[in-house]
């Protein structure tokens, strides 16, 4: 069931490494890179385990800034992998450090998410995985029930019901400058759609545009009309090779 979870709330999208819960639910192999890996159950819901989906996002989001294989994070622990990343890069990088660099990766894009449109809504499976129980196998008359483990998860996280990051959380993180952009009405870029579409001409300017006499751009007259999209093609090929 955690492992619905880890789908459920991956940044760019369900899959089975941004957490690797199956790990310590499958395989019953600790991470030692979170303080906490073990699943009791893997046929029930038990929101405290919420918690260990959130640790495991937060740290194998640093494997993936570091270009490391996930897989190591069985091998060493915090503090060791705290000291390697020092050591690599000269920083003052410590355990907390590590902790608190793979959380503030994973709201910052989480707050990608929700400026794009994500919501709760989007934190879910497959209508079968929800509704539909397996007709056979361990798992046999079980289906995942999402809701209780995902208000854990928000609430470990610090995200509102609405699943974006509490302005208290972006300010712990150093990202207030997000707080518009994950709270606001409209976003930096909606706003930059509906300035675009108010700065296009009405149906009357086209008429009116196409009437007027056309003038031909060196020896390349297409490009008098050339749109790209809605947005007209201001500039001309001069400054490169003709065969460009």
């Amino acid at each position: 069931k955690i492992t619905g979870l880890a789908f459920a709330t991956a940044n760019r999208g369900g899959d089975h490494v941004t957490a690797y819960v199956q790990g310590p639910t499958f395989l019953a192999s600790p991470f030692l890179v979170v303080e906490e890996s073990e699943i009791e159950d893997p046929l029930q819901e038990n929101p405290k385990e919420a918690k260990v989906v959130k640790e495991m996002e937060d740290a194998l989001t640093i494997f993936d800034a570091a270009g490391c294989c996930k897989f190591m994070g069985m091998t060493l622990d915090t503090q060791e992998w705290s000291a390697i990343i020092a050591a690599l890069t000269g920083w003052d990088f410590g355990v907390e450090e590590f902790r608190k660099t793979g959380e503030r990766i994973y709201n910052l894009e989480r707050a990608f998410n929700v400026r794009e449109g994500q919501s709760r809504a989007d934190d879910t499976l497959p209508k079968r995985l929800l509704e539909e129980p397996l007709p056979e196998g361990p798992a046999a008359g079980h289906v995942v029930n999402l809701e209780v483990l995902l208000e854990a998860y928000y609430k470990y996280r610090g995200w509102d019901e609405h699943g974006r990051p509490t302005e208290e959380k972006l300010r712990e993180l150093g990202l207030e400058e997000l707080i518009v952009v994950v709270h606001g009405t409209v976003s930096p870029l909606q706003e930059i759609v509906r300035r675009k579409v108010r700065e296009l001409p009405t149906s009357g300017e086209v008429q009116s545009s196409k009437s007027e006499a056309k003038v031909t751009v060196g020896d390349k007259p297409w490009l008098d009309s050339y749109f790209i999209g809605p947005f007209k093609l201001e500039h001309t090929m001069k400054p490169y090779p003709e065969e460009n």
